[in-house]
């Protein structure tokens, strides 16, 4: 049996896809947002920053859970819509542009396996949200006019 680590390093097969793909899709949006707002330069109060941090963090939590009790394989859209907004909220008072880093950084990470359906994380935790169930696989491989 592999290890974990292992199975991280080594390269991942295509294996996001499905629900999984759209909440990657949209956390990446989320961050995106995130992100610039942070940034001092978009001069919106702490107040206001603090809220949407805390807001993003609770549905990240929400996709989490979603993924450990229903099998829906959301973890990553999960883990980065909780971790990420809480540390960039630790940062932003503090040293703000180390706070975009991580979230520019996660939101790369985010776009490379939106692009590539490749995710490291993904195979490190033997997840296929890329699988595509029986009964539609039968009907794409069946000829047209064939009987259901």
């Amino acid at each position: 049996m592999t290890t974990l680590v292992q199975r991280f390093l080594a390269p991942p097969p295509r294996n996001v896809g499905g629900g999984d793909l759209v909440t990657r899709v949209v956390a990446t949006g989320v961050l995106i947002l995130l992100v610039a707002m942070v940034a001092p330069q978009a001069h919106v109060p702490y107040g206001l920053m603090k809220i949407s941090l805390l807001v993003v963090a609770e549905f990240g939590l929400l996709n989490l859970m979603l993924g450990l009790f229903l099998r829906t394989e959301t973890f990553f859209a999960g883990a980065q819509l909780f971790a990420t907004p809480l540390v960039m909220l630790w940062l932003s008072s503090r040293q703000p542009w180390v706070g975009i880093a991580i979230g520019l950084a996660v939101t790369v990470v985010g776009i490379a396996a939106i692009l590539t359906r490749r995710s490291r994380i993904n195979a490190a935790l033997e997840i296929d949200s890329l699988k595509v169930p029986l009964e539609v696989a039968e009907a794409a491989a069946a000829p047209p006019g064939a009987p259901k």
